[in-house]
């Protein structure tokens, strides 16, 4: 890859002055003594097609590929889209239910995963025993989880991972809701995204815990390129309420990244440890997100392709190709990408002058 001394222009509206900021790339520079890294990817799924290839080829099969990426971070997180139990049945009705081995988890903790959500339509497919055995199961392999418990207290409570003196929390939330799968008092479940007052309000107390503070959502339209216009609308309450960054599951595919203030909005990581039910659910991505002095400092993108379960980078023509159509699609939301050397990708944003000493690269290797 290129070095040197790269010029990004960050575009404004117009009566705004441009504003150039200079610095010298290299994949050192993301790392330093007083940052926190976080790695995010998209769904994971253990069950299925993908539970019978790992236990064909070991579980550390699917992150063989990409794990040094996570070697990188302090936290790695990721949306666990199954139950993990040898018990339950599917329930009735359920067109797709998946289920994965606990002895599968060892994958996710050797490759560096500490960190799920928990809080989608899939969790609770085996019933409730199983549901419950995928909470102890994480435990067991000391992976924090959100969004989930044995009751609506458990459940909707903010977790929060202490990283070099500095306090991260994540609250995680389903939009996308079974019925009788909502946490209750009395009952086991998940953390349901209807009602938006109550997010808002989990999110002011939240901000004062921490320094920075992490939403997961599983939300929108499955195998759509774009968020939906009442996506944008929660995302945008929950930066303002506090949040710095949204984590968006459900799509299966990738869909554009907006800049909005301070924050950053990623409405779907698409599909990561799976096997998609279409070509274009095979094409997603890693994100690497920098924070440093209470900001989001600086964002990495890197082009995924799956293939048999398998995450792979992608290189060349193909990689930059698929940047692009991330660029296009983040375009639509009003933030904008630039290529320089034909590698590398940096964000030029119009939202707000406050977010002008961040940057984006989008990088295939």
């Amino acid at each position: 890859m290129k070095r040197g001394s790269l010029k990004v222009i960050f575009s404004f509206p117009i009566f705004l002055a441009l504003l150039f900021l200079s610095f010298n790339f290299s994949y050192a520079n993301f790392q330093d003594q007083d940052s926190i890294i976080i790695t995010a990817v998209g769904d994971i799924n253990l069950g299925g097609k993908v539970g019978k290839i790992i236990a064909q080829r070991g579980v550390n099969y699917p992150w063989e590929k990409v794990r040094h990426l996570f070697s990188l971070s302090d936290i790695n997180f990721g949306n666990l889209e199954c139950s993990i139990s040898n018990r339950g049945k599917p329930l009735k009705g359920k067109k797709y239910t998946f289920r994965g081995n606990p002895q599968f988890l060892k994958g996710l903790s050797q490759a560096g995963i500490n960190f799920l959500s928990l809080a989608n339509n899939h969790t609770q497919d085996y019933g409730r025993i199983a549901f419950l055995d995928t909470m102890e199961s994480l435990k067991k392999e000391k992976i924090i989880y959100a969004g989930a418990g044995k009751n609506n207290k458990e459940a909707y409570s903010l977790k929060i991972i202490e990283v070099k003196k500095e306090r991260i929390g994540f609250l995680a939330y389903s939009g996308i809701l079974p019925p009788g799968w909502e946490a209750t008092a009395k009952k086991p479940g998940i953390a349901s995204a209807k009602n938006i007052s109550s997010i808002i309000g989990s999110i002011k107390q939240a901000r004062g815990q921490v320094n920075y503070l992490i939403v997961s959502l599983h939300w929108g339209k499955e195998n759509s390129p774009a968020p939906l216009s009442s996506q944008r609308k929660l995302a945008k309450l929950i930066i303002d309420a506090g949040a710095l960054i949204v984590l968006g599951h459900h799509p299966h595919v990738i869909q554009g990244f907006e800049r909005y203030k301070r924050g950053l909005i990623v409405y779907s990581l698409g599909n990561f440890i799976f096997s998609p039910g279409s070509s274009k659910g095979r094409y997603s991505a890693i994100l690497q997100l920098k924070l440093c002095s209470g900001e989001l400092k600086e964002i990495k993108v890197f082009p995924i392709y799956i293939k048999d379960a398998q995450p792979q980078l992608m290189k060349d023509k193909k990689g930059n190709s698929w940047l692009v159509e991330i660029q296009k699609r983040s375009l639509k939301l009003r933030t904008n990408f630039k290529l320089f050397y034909k590698e590398i990708f940096l964000l030029h944003t119009i939202p707000s002058l406050k977010t002008s000493n961040s940057k984006i690269s989008l990088l295939p290797l």
